[in-house]
């Protein structure tokens, strides 16, 4: 089975060292690189790209959320969690906002992160459960709008991202092929004018369309 390349940004020389440590030591993974900051990374990942990238967001130089902007558009393919101890609004909601699929705090146990980066490579978007209510408070209460034009089943395809579920366990529930979800989401964005999943399920919950 192909090993998950997985990538890490993170200034901490310690942890950068456990993490180091932690997805070596992994039996379906393998690092792709560690940095201990994001300045100049492009042309050492271009050769051979992650699947998965930890990026830290507070960083000397070029912080998280500018380098996952960088990061992405010379790797689309790439899938980002933020990996922070921040768990303040603004940053949960820009880090979303531009792309990021996943956002776990540090204080995540080895477990939960080895398991987040397995769901956000498999389609979900792991959260850490703090944040993931964050996002929920924050966005229930905003106006509805239901003026995209999104057919049943791209409405059925949004209402199994907001619970959480990856490409394959959508294409299981509703009896499609992996490529027919993807082409369904590639509607979706479209129609959404957003470029990732999590921005999708941001939307659904603020603006309550998926109900």
């Amino acid at each position: 089975m192909k090993k998950t390349r997985v990538a890490v940004f993170e200034d901490h020389h310690s942890f950068r060292n456990t993490l180091q440590l932690l997805i070596s030591g992994t039996d379906d993974m393998e690092l792709a690189g560690i940095f201990p900051d994001a300045r100049d990374f492009e042309k050492s990942l271009l050769a051979d790209p992650p699947d998965v990238v930890l990026m830290d967001i507070d960083m000397p130089g070029r912080n998280g959320i500018d380098a996952m902007i960088a990061l992405k558009s010379v790797i689309p393919s790439a899938e980002v969690i933020m990996f922070t101890v921040f768990d303040q609004d603004d940053k949960i909601f820009n880090a979303i906002k531009k792309g990021a699929s996943g956002y776990l705090l540090k204080k995540s146990t080895s477990a939960e992160i080895l398991d987040g980066i397995r769901h956000v490579k498999e389609g979900g978007s792991p959260m850490t459960p703090s944040v993931a209510r964050r996002v929920l408070d924050y966005f229930k209460s905003a106006p509805k709008d239901s003026s995209y034009n999104l057919t049943n089943r791209e409405l059925d395809i949004v209402r199994s991202l907001v619970d959480g579920n990856s490409y394959k366990m959508i294409a299981a529930q509703f009896s499609l092929s992996p490529n027919t979800v993807r082409n369904h989401l590639r509607n979706i964005y479209e129609k959404l004018q957003v470029h990732s999943k999590s921005e999708v399920v941001a939307r659904a919950l603020k603006e309550g369309w998926m109900k």
